[in-house]
């Protein structure tokens, strides 16, 4: 079986097995390009309310960065992993690919849950969590959400960096 996965109205969303839709707000540029590596770059075109949109021939592992009108090349801000750095070029993902393992599984309410906030990194990367987690099995925490470290900047919330772990080692399912 393999993992559900919700579409999202912005970033990269793998829309067949070869082929990637990108938006991207930027509501004060008049011109943006998604550039693939190891291809052409796209124009992506814009609409009244600053949205960019394009589609291009590439799938899951694709690294892509957008070009704004000034020239300045950045990542995804909506991007799901991050090739390396949080300032390199973000990966095309496919969340579907993801096996779960407990399909039943539907979260726990919102007035439920016990938050716990950490840095990934300074924790040694995903599998650090996992091993806190473990050895701190009486804390109360239901629920984990990740911060950046004093000092770092949060360009990009919500794509781990690939420092911290790959694909395969983010969820123990």
């Amino acid at each position: 079986m393999t993992g559900s996965a919700r579409d999202l109205p912005f970033g990269a969303t793998l829309v067949a097995p070869d082929r990637t839709r990108f938006r991207l707000w930027a509501p004060a540029c008049q011109a943006v390009a998604v550039e693939i590596d190891g291809g052409a770059s796209v124009a992506m075109r814009r609409s009244a309310d600053g949205w960019f949109e394009a589609e291009a021939r590439c799938g899951a592992g694709t690294r892509y960065r957008y070009r704004l009108d000034d020239g300045l090349a950045v990542p995804d801000p909506a991007s799901r992993a991050q090739a390396d750095d949080v300032h390199d070029p973000s990966l095309v993902v496919d969340p579907r690919a993801y096996r779960w393992r407990h399909p039943d599984w539907r979260g726990r309410k919102w007035q439920e849950s016990v938050l716990y906030e950490l840095h990934v990194g300074a924790l040694g990367g995903f599998a650090g969590v996992q091993a806190a987690f473990i050895s701190r099995a009486t804390r109360p925490a239901s629920s984990v959400t990740t911060s950046p470290r004093p000092g770092d900047r949060p360009s990009i919330s919500v794509a781990p960096k690939s420092a911290a772990s790959s694909p395969r080692t983010r969820s123990t399912g």
